[in-house]
């Protein structure tokens, strides 16, 4: 028997995951098509770091700063949606000189001189926030699964037929379909002329007794807390590579700088790795194709997603729904030329 819905959404990383919500709020009937894959998706892989500072000194940024006034408070009402916990208050330490940001308290001295080792006084950023990712992308899945809203296989776009009326895929007809499926979308036959620059990311997870999860604590890697006593230790960016292997140098060359950085033990539980899509400049691609107005994207994000997704989801729904013509400042005319070529 034949599904209608709305729209079809492929991927229920972050961007998927958010798309979906925004569009159920405003009384869409949706289909998710996510099949779990073998690697971590890049959205489980994120540090879950938010905050509003860009470049190397992390100056504050006026639309990083619009989209974290989104993000907090979407996310915040998530957690009562899907029930569960996932979003904190969490400033960054950093361990080396970054000038536009303040030093922090003389009163956390003491603590940290007794669990690292440093020269200089930490500076802080904040305000900052950090996501569980993982684990409010489980919840969002269970949402979607119990709601009958999942189709719980790997999308093949062969199956995929877009016709003027709308589009059908296995058993699901419905008027749009958004892809949000990450690298994949870079082999896709609407979105192959689109500048995708993929590359993969190392983390380690490691067991930290004795550091206080209320920071998350940045030098030469960052360090942030995952839960218990986990954390999570990243990332790299490799653009020039063969396979998905664990990187042993990389790892090797980290547990050298905890070793230095780190005055208490540690352990590593595991090595993962993620292939992560990026665009030239990093331009978000969000819109529909020019030539296929039934089919869209939401990809792209790149290392600041969490911060991102929010603002673009939000403004891609209502652009959907025709509550706005356009995703506000985003430049169609680049992401249409791109497509047309």
């Amino acid at each position: 028997m034949m599904q209608r819905a709305d729209f079809i959404i492929v991927g229920q990383g972050i961007a998927g995951t958010l798309l979906a919500d925004a569009l159920l709020k405003r009384n869409k009937s949706v289909v998710i098509a996510d099949g779990r894959p073998v690697t971590p998706a890049a959205s489980e892989q994120a540090g879950g770091l938010l905050h509003a500072g860009a470049g190397k000194d992390l100056a504050p940024d006026p639309f990083f700063k619009q989209c974290l006034d989104l993000a907090i408070p979407l996310y915040q009402s998530l957690e009562d949606h899907y029930q569960i916990e996932c979003i904190t208050p969490k400033p960054l330490l950093i361990f080396k000189d970054v000038p536009n940001l303040k030093e922090v308290d003389r009163q956390h001295h003491v603590w940290l001189n007794s669990h690292f080792h440093f020269t200089d006084s930490p500076k802080i950023l904040q305000p900052a926030y950090q996501l569980n990712v993982v684990s409010f992308l489980a919840a969002a899945r269970r949402f979607f699964k119990t709601h009958q809203l999942l189709l719980e296989e790997v999308f093949d776009s062969d199956k995929l037929l877009v016709h003027s009326d709308g589009v059908v895929y296995s058993n699901v007809e419905a008027k749009t379909v958004v892809f949000c499926d990450g690298t994949t979308s870079m082999h896709s036959r609407y979105f192959k002329n689109l500048p995708f620059i993929k590359n993969r990311g190392d983390v380690l997870y490691l067991h930290i007794r004795d550091l206080s999860p209320q920071f998350v604590y940045e030098q030469s890697v960052r360090l942030a807390h995952r839960e218990q006593q986990h954390w999570w230790c990243g990332s790299n960016h490799q653009w020039d590579y063969n396979d998905l292997n664990p990187d042993v140098l990389w790892r090797d060359n980290v547990l050298q700088q905890l070793t230095s950085w780190l005055k208490i033990p540690f352990e590593v539980i595991q090595h993962t790795v993620a292939e992560r899509p990026t665009t030239a400049g990093q331009f978000p691609l969000a819109g529909m194709h020019p030539g296929e107005r039934r089919v869209g994207i939401l990809n792209g994000l790149g290392t600041r997603g969490l911060t991102l997704a929010p603002w673009y989801a939000t403004h891609f729904a209502a652009m959907l729904c025709g509550e706005i013509s356009q995703i506000p400042g985003y430049n169609y005319a680049r992401f249409s030329k791109w497509l047309n070529g």
